[in-house]
C-alpha cells in the first residue's frame, strides 16, 4: 500500500486527509483501518511530551521563516489567498507571533484541538470517503460507507454528474478570520 496523510486548515475548518492506495483489501476494510489509525494518532498525541512539542514548534518556525526558493513557492505565498478570497496576507506573521507568544501551547491543548477535529462533541464528524474501483472489481458500488454514516454516493465522477447529484448538499463553511 501507498499511504499518505496530513492535517491542513481551510478557513474555519480543519481537514485531516488520509490517502491509501492499494489492492490487498477492499475499500470498505481500508476505511475501517483508516478510522483505527486516527484513534491511534489520538493516543500518540495524548502521550506527547512537552519537549517533543517544543521541537515541533521549532520546526514549524523554521518552515514559516524559510524564504521561498522558487517562483512557484513565492507566488504560492499570495496566490492561494487571492484564489480562495481570504486575502489574509499577514497569516504567516500571525502564525509567527503566536509561536513567539509567552503562553506556550501545552500538549493537552494540542490534544484538545485534535479531539475537537476528529471527535466532535455532537458525535457527527463530517467525513468524505472516496472509494475508487477498477473495472470489474468486486465492491459495493452504490452502498453507503461501512461506518453506516449517511451521505451521498456518487458513482459517476464527471463534473456535471457530480454537480447534479450534490445540488442539495451542504458545503463546508467559507468563513475566515484574519485578525
Amino acid at each position: 500500500y501507498a499511504v499518505f496523510g496530513f492535517v491542513e486548515p481551510h478557513a474555519s475548518i480543519m481537514e485531516v486527509r488520509i490517502i491509501v492506495q492499494g489492492f490487498r483489501e477492499p475499500p470498505d476494510v481500508v476505511e475501517g483501518l483508516i478510522d483505527e489509525t486516527v484513534r491511534n494518532l489520538t493516543s500518540q498525541i495524548a502521550a506527547l511530551l512537552d519537549g517533543e512539542l517544543a521541537a515541533w514548534r521549532r520546526n514549524f518556525r523554521l518552515q514559516l521563516t524559510r524564504p521561498p526558493s522558487t517562483l512557484d513557492q513565492f507566488a504560492g505565498l499570495f496566490w492561494d489567498q487571492i484564489w480562495d478570497g481570504t486575502d489574509c496576507f499577514k497569516q504567516r506573521d500571525l502564525q509567527l507571533r503566536a509561536l513567539d507568544d509567552d503562553a506556550e501551547v501545552s500538549a493537552q491543548q494540542l490534544l484538545d484541538a485534535w479531539r475537537r477535529t476528529v471527535e466532535p462533541r455532537d458525535g457527527a464528524r463530517n467525513k468524505i470517503v472516496v472509494k475508487l474501483y477498477g473495472k470489474g472489481a468486486a465492491g459495493r458500488l452504490g452502498a453507503a460507507s461501512s461506518s453506516g454514516s449517511p451521505g451521498a454516493v456518487i458513482t459517476l465522477a464527471e463534473s456535471a454528474a457530480v454537480r447534479e447529484q450534490l445540488k442539495n448538499e451542504e458545503f463546508w463553511p467559507h468563513e475566515f478570520i484574519c485578525a
